[in-house]
């Protein structure tokens, strides 16, 4: 490229110069002029060939992307969904009741439950059922000495170590003399029930009112009586239910919860003697197959009402079950 260059220089030089030599001067003495010599000097990088080699275009040949050898996603082993086991709907709790003391038309009782046990009058006692004004509905007249329901649990103990309920709607005429009377109870040596005290036998630190009596309610659970002491109005109707749940006592007065006590799921005790499997209303359980009505004492007062459940109640069964009592 540099020798094409100089080779153009010196054309123009050539050009010029005999431009200059062709034209007219005035007439002058003339002085001789040097030759101008104009030499290009060899440079010492070649001229770049004019002819070019033709450059492959890189892009005329496709070129090959490399290509990703395929990676195997891992397959994941299908997971089976759990399965939800179904969950049992809470039974209602009149499904349970195994044992429902009821008066027919005349005033007769007997267990409304076809297949429970029978409720019968015992030591050859009959017992007077009238018409309660208060609540315009029948009730039992208990007048101690030996006046009082009962009935088997022999059937029905394995079904109540883990949940019962018993209830009852009472109206507690007097004190005790001495001692104490039952409600109605299965105690001996184990069981459950509500006994009526003169006064507080346990928290000795507190003392009733003239007109209450104090209820001692529990279970006999993992070898131990487990007790709450209540304390209740005489001569008025009380609605009184005791629960166990398996890992709790509750005691309810009137539709509403006085107290529970942890028990840390234990089973509850029933009497080891055969003989004792039996549930007194109104007289205290005994070892024999008649109930013992302690020291000559037995239940004063009106019963209007007992259930006896294989579950715990809920409390706003409980509640309901008030309601249903108390409505004429």
């Amino acid at each position: 490229m540099k020798r094409v260059i100089a080779f153009l220089l010196v054309c123009m030089f050539v050009v010029i110069a005999g431009a200059c030599g062709g034209a007219k001067k005035p007439a002058a003495t003339t002085t001789p002029t040097e030759d101008i010599t104009i030499s290009v000097s060899p440079t010492d990088e070649p001229m770049d060939d004019p002819t070019e080699e033709p450059v492959d275009d890189p892009t005329d040949e496709p070129t090959e992307e490399p290509t990703e050898e395929p990676t195997e996603e891992p397959t994941e082993e299908p997971t089976e969904e759990p399965t939800e086991e179904p969950t049992e709907e809470p039974k209602d709790i009149k499904d349970s009741l195994v044992v429902s003391l009821q008066y027919d038309s005349n005033g007769k009782v007997s267990n409304g439950i076809a297949n429970g046990p029978a409720i019968g009058s015992q030591n050859g006692m009959s017992i007077t059922t009238e018409i309660d004004a208060e609540i315009g509905r029948y009730a039992s007249v208990m007048t101690g000495g030996g006046c009082c329901y009962g009935f088997s649990l022999a059937d029905l103990y394995n079904t109540l170590t883990q949940s019962l309920t018993v209830e009852y709607f009472v109206n507690i005429a007097e004190r005790p003399a001495s001692g104490y009377y039952s409600i109605g109870d299965s105690y001996e040596g184990g069981g459950f029930g509500v006994e009526v005290y003169n006064g507080y036998k346990i928290d000795t630190t507190k003392t009733a009112a003239a007109d209450e009596v104090v209820l001692q309610a529990g279970c006999h659970i993992d070898g131990a009586y487990k007790i709450t002491e209540m304390p209740v109005k005489m001569n008025k109707w009380n609605h009184i239910v005791l629960t166990w749940d398996g890992s709790r006592i509750g005691v309810y007065l009137n539709g509403e919860l006085f107290n529970e006590i942890e028990t840390d799921w234990a089973n509850l005790t029933y009497p080891a003697n055969p003989a004792a499997h039996h549930f007194a209303i109104g007289a205290c359980c005994s070892a024999s197959s008649s109930p013992n009505v302690y020291g000559g004492q037995g239940f004063k007062g009106k019963l209007a009402g007992f259930n006896l459940y294989t579950q715990a109640m809920q409390a706003h069964e409980v509640a309901a079950s008030y309601q249903a009592f108390t409505a004429k």
